[in-house]
């Protein structure tokens, strides 16, 4: 599948194109339907799996056009 399946909005979708993303990675799949979709979740993968952008893009879906939004993003520091 690609970005198109998950992503609904053009200048996000431009936007993974000029990064030349062609595919959502393993996690991005697993991630981006139920994040698109408002649920709250939990990911682990490695370092360079797509985590970023398996929250990124849904974050920013929904920046879009809104006022308010209620996000929290947990991630390790070294």
């Amino acid at each position: 599948m690609d970005f198109k399946g998950f992503v609904k909005n053009e200048p996000i979708l431009k936007a993974i194109a000029e990064l030349e993303w062609e595919e959502p990675t393993p996690v991005q799949e697993q991630v981006l339907p139920l994040a698109m979709a408002g649920q709250d979740l939990m990911a682990q993968a490695q370092t360079g799996s797509g985590k970023t952008g398996a929250f990124a893009i849904p974050i920013i879906s929904k920046l879009q056009g809104s006022r308010k939004i209620e996000c929290l993003v947990m991630v390790p520091t070294r």
